[in-house]
């Protein structure tokens, strides 16, 4: 290890003391939660027909390092869009925030890839400030880069995103890109492949039917185990919570099955006015016969549309001035945000640490199992205890 690798690494176990100890930490971690939902029940409205992959917290992280950029006033509105305390400064609400990031990548310990860039148009009239460039790539670990749009140079950007999860992530900003004027990007990516904490038997994974809706199935592999989850039956939410932990036991996949098969839609605008905290309260052990489809999903869109519904629509129509963010020469004036593409992808398979193992009880002996299939879409949340770090929902397998 390098004395940078060394002192990278002993910062982050800083974080992680330093946002599990403080209040702004928890106030974060509120407003993270409150924006995953947001932003995944928007997208999810937007494409019911598709599966919706996002990670809330990086791109939240990338739009409060935009705000940073902002003068005060302009950089207030933008903390209210991603539901940032009020009475937070930028400096603060930025550091808060980036304090947040890192500890979710901590507590991920390289099974969650989470990768972005900022990228503008070259221009000689102007060019990132130092300080911004700073507390980018230091603080969130997101460099910025003035570059000339072309293919070569996408196949370049597309190719360092691969590097940096592990060759996994696939193309993240497309190619037509390339052939647009004036291009000012948010680029990000999200990969998710870990090994659960008790694992499914591969023996037992078998062709089951999942129902795309009420009218259109197919059949898909399918996996099985039986164990000890914790549980809620959500009436409020019409739906089933089943919790499955990841094996590094920081992460924890959310699964939410509405009790109907076209109760999608309906689940997702609930769930825009729920507290995760108290919905964890409901939590329970349970022993379960659980059926989940075996996937690897993936999702490739531009947050444009979405955060314009959210309340962003000024960092692309020009209205908000980027004066912190770039050095400009005869006052030219700061570019809007073209583009937010983002790339996700997830795969759900049997790998995990162990076996599910039978404990035996006479109070067991006599109480069956509950049996909970997946098998139509369904609304997920893979999360830590400080960030939701990939949301949304999942329509085909």
């Amino acid at each position: 290890m390098n004395l940078r690798s060394f002192f990278v690494a002993l910062s982050r176990i800083f974080v992680l003391q330093t946002i599990t100890a403080n209040a702004p930490a928890l106030t974060a971690k509120l407003a993270s939660d409150r924006f995953a939902l947001a932003l995944t029940t928007a997208l999810g409205l937007q494409s019911p027909a598709e599966n919706v992959l996002i990670s809330p917290v990086l791109a939240q992280a990338m739009l409060t390092l935009l705000s940073y950029g902002a003068d005060e006033q302009q950089a207030a509105a933008l903390r209210a869009a991603l539901h940032l305390p009020p009475g937070e400064r930028k400096q603060t609400a930025t550091l808060n925030m980036s304090l947040l990031l890192s500890s979710a990548k901590t507590l991920a310990q390289q099974n969650v890839h989470l990768v972005s860039a900022i990228y503008v148009q070259e221009h000689v009239l102007f060019k990132f400030q130092k300080e911004f460039s700073e507390m980018s790539t230091v603080h969130f670990e997101t460099p910025t880069k003035m570059v000339n749009f072309n293919r070569k140079t996408l196949d370049e950007l597309n190719y360092w995103f691969l590097q940096q999860t592990n060759y996994t992530s696939g193309e993240v900003i497309q190619t037509e890109l390339a052939e647009l004027r004036d291009r000012f990007i948010l680029a990000s990516a999200a990969v998710l492949h870990a090994p659960w904490a008790v694992g499914f038997n591969v023996k037992e994974t078998e062709k089951l039917n999942f129902f795309n809706d009420r009218t259109k199935h197919k059949l898909v592999d399918c996996m099985f185990v039986t164990h000890k989850f914790r549980y809620a039956d959500l009436t409020h939410l019409d739906a089933k919570l089943v919790e499955l932990p990841y094996a590094n036991q920081t992460l924890k996949l959310w699964l939410l099955l509405p009790n109907e098969l076209d109760g999608l839609a309906q689940l997702e605008e609930r769930l825009l006015h729920e507290d995760l905290n108290k919905i964890e309260a409901q939590l329970s052990e349970q022993k379960i016969v659980l059926t989940l489809p075996k996937f690897r999903a993936e999702y490739n869109v531009d947050l444009k549309g979405a955060l314009s519904a959210l309340g962003f629509a000024s960092i692309f129509d020009g209205a908000t001035k980027f004066t912190h963010m770039f050095t400009s020469f005869f006052n030219t004036r700061s570019p809007a945000v073209t583009n937010v593409p983002h790339k996700s992808v997830w795969r759900v398979d049997e790998e995990g640490v162990a076996g599910s193992e039978e404990e035996f009880s006479f109070g067991g002996f006599f109480r069956r199992p509950l049996q909970l299939v997946v098998n139509h879409p369904f609304y997920f949340l893979v999360k830590s205890e400080v960030a939701v770090l990939l949301a949304g929902h999942i329509v085909n397998v």
